[in-house]
């Protein structure tokens, strides 16, 4: 019998896995495939864009009149993760794909979305 998890349990390791994934992928790529060297440059320059939001997001948090600074920033920050996730899984997915000489459901252990 195995235990069980409650529903945020897996959420928690899967977002874990993620984090693995995305620490673990720009490495074995830049060896395997350095012709996505700009790519991936340009996806680490939009983590930095992104943490550079995130800050402003806390700044803006911490003073009572920053509420619609916050929104805004938010709203940005959507169209900035949507736009980096797209750009990141259509550049890479082939190549990620290639690495492991196998499917990326077959690499992840889960089924991509239709």
């Amino acid at each position: 019998m195995h235990p069980s998890t409650e529903p945020g349990d897996r959420l928690t390791a899967l977002g874990n896995q993620l984090i693995e994934i995305h620490l673990w992928l720009p490495e074995e790529l830049a060896e395997q495939a350095p012709q996505l060297r700009p790519v991936l440059d340009e996806l680490a320059a939009d983590q930095e864009v992104i943490a550079a939001v995130l800050r402003r997001i806390e700044e803006l948090a911490a003073d009572p009149a920053g509420v619609d600074g916050v929104r805004a920033e938010l709203d940005g920050l959507s169209a900035l993760l949507e736009s980096h996730f797209v750009y990141e899984e259509k550049k890479l997915l082939a190549a990620l794909n290639a690495v492991r000489g196998g499917t990326t459901e077959e690499l992840l252990g889960v089924p991509l979305p239709e």
